[in-house]
């Protein structure tokens, strides 16, 4: 897992670093692992999409819909049409190219590999808090219009979005405002629009 207090923060939202008390849709509830936090529709988006989130070898839309296969079953059997339904309407809405549904995920680019991590998340199942670490890491220019552009819908129908980063113009690009953490101490900057400065400065100011 990454470092720094702002990354943490997003693994104890998710479970991943001992329990912690959420405030959603004005009740109390508390996210112990993944499992809860999945359940109480809070999801998190990894940084290291390759080692945390995606099978090289399996089908996109297999991997976009692991955690959801129970959502799209008929019967005993996972229904094929649900699937694709769920698949094209993440690949519509996030620009996804360079494969269809049944293609290995590993033959995709780094970007669009990023875009079905990110699909599995947003377009699975209705998410109250999406946590990001990094999501635009390694993708190119049009890659993040396209997820900044996917995120923006996503937050406009209801969703909190929440973004760790170490990097400003990631900030910039997916953020309303911003906080620098040191230690214990979080410091507001907003809006985001042009504060690779105030960022710097106070990231200078408490180190």
């Amino acid at each position: 897992m990454a470092a720094g207090p702002q990354f943490r923060f997003l693994e104890s939202a998710y479970g991943l670093a001992g329990p912690m008390t959420l405030r959603l849709e004005d009740r109390s509830c508390t996210v112990a692992s993944p499992r809860d936090g999945i359940r109480e529709g809070v999801f998190f988006v990894s940084a290291n999409r390759d080692q945390d989130g995606l099978v090289p070898e399996m089908s996109a839309v297999d991997n976009m819909l692991l955690p959801w296969l129970g959502k799209h079953r008929t019967g005993p059997f996972v229904s094929e049409a649900k699937s694709l339904e769920t698949f094209r309407m993440a690949a519509a809405a996030l620009n996804i190219r360079g494969g269809g549904p049944n293609t290995p995920v590993g033959a995709f680019s780094g970007g669009n590999r990023q875009k079905v991590f990110l699909g599995r998340w947003l377009y699975g199942k209705m998410p109250k808090v999406v946590l990001l670490s990094q999501p635009t890491q390694g993708v190119d220019v049009g890659a993040r219009a396209d997820i900044a552009a996917a995120l923006r819908k996503m937050a406009d129908l209801g969703a909190t979005i929440l973004v760790a980063s170490s990097e400003s113009d990631e900030i910039e690009l997916l953020c309303d405002r911003s906080y620098v953490c040191h230690g214990n101490a979080w410091q507001m900057s907003q809006p985001t629009q042009g504060c690779s400065e105030t960022l710097l400065e106070l990231l200078i100011g408490n180190m």
